[in-house]
């Protein structure tokens, strides 16, 4: 379960002053697949990364699962992000560099895994999303499509309980937009807690729930 209790943050600067979420009181239940909708700048983005600790509340409480996240130390903080928490970016951040196989290998590497389980599970879930295939190929070869399965792969592989997309089909048209909603739907029968982001009212319509964030506030 997790909780926002009077949830603000605030942006300071030299010569401004920016409350990008004001009194957020939200509850997201345990394998609960949430879609958070808003106008470009009503705080959805600022919302995802608290939840996902890496960014930090100015006032209130972030619980998760009973932990209250806003006051871990750096360490434990670090631990939540590793193993609780997997994001799913608009734009893949996949590292062009490294092939498929590395870029999903790469945060199993983070968390000291051994190099016979991290190649079982990399395979195991190239598999599941159908991109074995592509294993040796680099990001800019393949298609958006399958640059945003292997982004969902490097998600599951890592075993999060927690993911947190942001406008995960942006960059896709509307056929990968909605092959990719499957696979959320299929991540969700995995019993994981799906917190999306998007502005598309026909993907939103895939979550069990949505929530509407107005000026930093849920205003729905």
């Amino acid at each position: 379960m997790i909780r926002l209790k009077n949830a603000g943050k605030i942006y300071r600067g030299e010569t401004f002053e920016t409350k990008a979420l004001d009194y957020v009181n939200l509850e997201i239940k345990t394998n609960e697949f949430l879609a958070v909708m808003g106008s470009s700048g009503s705080g959805k983005t600022t919302l995802l990364n608290i939840l996902g600790g890496m960014d930090f509340l100015t006032e209130g409480e972030y619980e998760y699962d009973g932990v209250k996240i806003n006051e871990l130390s750096e360490s434990r903080l670090e631990k939540f992000r590793k193993e609780k928490v997997a994001f799913i970016f608009q734009q893949f951040a996949l590292m062009d560099r490294y092939t498929v196989f590395e870029n999903i290998e790469m945060p199993l590497l983070a968390l000291g895994m051994k190099k016979k389980e991290r190649k079982r599970l990399v395979e195991e879930h190239m598999e599941k999303l159908g991109i074995t295939a592509l294993r040796d190929k680099y990001p800019p070869y393949i298609s958006g499509g399958q640059q945003q399965r292997t982004a969902i792969a490097r998600a599951l592989a890592k075993g999060s309980e927690l993911i947190l997309a942001d406008e995960p089909t942006g960059a896709l048209d509307k056929k990968c937009g909605e092959e990719l909603m499957e696979l959320f739907l299929d991540m969700h029968g995995m019993e994981k807690t799906i917190v999306m982001v998007t502005h598309d009212e026909e993907i939103a319509g895939y979550a069990e729930r949505v929530v509407r964030v107005c000026d930093g506030k849920v205003c729905s």
